[in-house]
């Protein structure tokens, strides 16, 4: 997946921006399992006295990532699958070396 690695190294200051601007502000809490994994992630690791953005984007990350770790290898389970099994490694790369584009741009903009 080298083209998503350079479209998010190439577009890292945007990306960076935008989860920046957004504000976790007037979040309900609705005991959602989103909601119960913000909980968790702030008892584990505590920022300050309640969850904050830091949380709420670490939270959707999980998610997301868990959710393309079962998509990909039950798509490629199926037996008519389309979907190569060697997809399943490239979905997790990319989530890997997303993160590590993320932690070298940090040099850039500490």
């Amino acid at each position: 997946m080298l083209e998503v690695d350079e479209f998010l190294a190439s577009r890292k200051k945007e990306i960076v921006d935008f989860v920046e601007q957004k504000d976790p502000k007037g979040l309900k809490t609705t005991g959602s399992i989103f909601d119960r994994l913000v909980n968790e992630l702030a008892s584990t690791m505590p920022f300050g006295p309640t969850f904050d953005k830091t949380h709420i984007v670490l939270a959707n990350a999980l998610i997301s990532s868990l959710w393309c770790g079962w998509l990909s290898q039950a798509m490629a389970n199926k037996k008519d699958a389309k979907f190569s099994p060697e997809y399943v490694d490239d979905f997790k790369k990319s989530i890997i070396q997303a993160f590590k584009i993320g932690q070298s741009y940090a040099v850039e903009r500490p």
